[in-house]
């Protein structure tokens, strides 16, 4: 795997992430999940959501499908440069269906040549074969504040975390 036009990534997985499907063989299911999240539930119980759609093999990936917003800081984590996008962090948390036709795309030939913004916004899929994970597997702390009617399942710490002295978000 390379990057031949140099293209900047944050972190090792920038672009790795969707050589996931490659990686299964494209076979069956697998998941992706950014570094930077604490689980507080057991993840098997966010697949029994998913397995729940009597249509999730019509599906190429689910993420959590994040509305647009600006992110609360101009950086992340280890000091990186907190870019904004459409589509911002839906795919720091994927669960790709790797028989699909559209899954098939992320080969590292393509991963290597394509453009962040079509790896990223799910250039590879048409959007109706994108589908929906709960915002509570994917919470922004430190842009989301502290929900009054749920528990997130999933503390999403893009703006860095306590590990990396990042301190004074919600929960610390």
């Amino acid at each position: 795997y390379y990057r031949p036009d140099g293209s900047p990534a944050s972190t090792e997985f920038t672009y790795t992430r969707l050589l996931v499907p490659y990686l299964n063989n494209h076979e069956e299911w697998a998941t992706f999940v950014d570094s930077d999240f604490l689980f507080t539930d057991d993840i098997t119980n966010m697949w029994d959501d998913l397995m729940c759609n009597p249509k999730m093999d019509d599906y190429a990936v689910f993420c959590v499908k994040h509305l647009p917003y600006v992110p609360s800081n101009k950086t992340k984590f280890w000091g990186n440069i907190q870019h904004n996008f459409p589509r911002k962090n839906w795919s720091s948390l994927m669960v790709f269906n790797g028989r699909h036709p559209s899954t098939k795309k992320l080969t590292p030939l393509t991963v290597a040549n394509q453009s962040p913004e079509w790896l990223h916004r799910f250039g590879w899929c048409k959007d109706s074969e994108i589908g929906s994970i709960r915002i509570h597997w994917n919470w922004l702390v430190g842009d989301y504040g502290i929900p009054d009617l749920m528990t997130p399942k999933a503390l999403h710490y893009t703006n860095g975390g306590p590990w990396n002295d990042v301190w004074g978000q919600h929960y610390d």
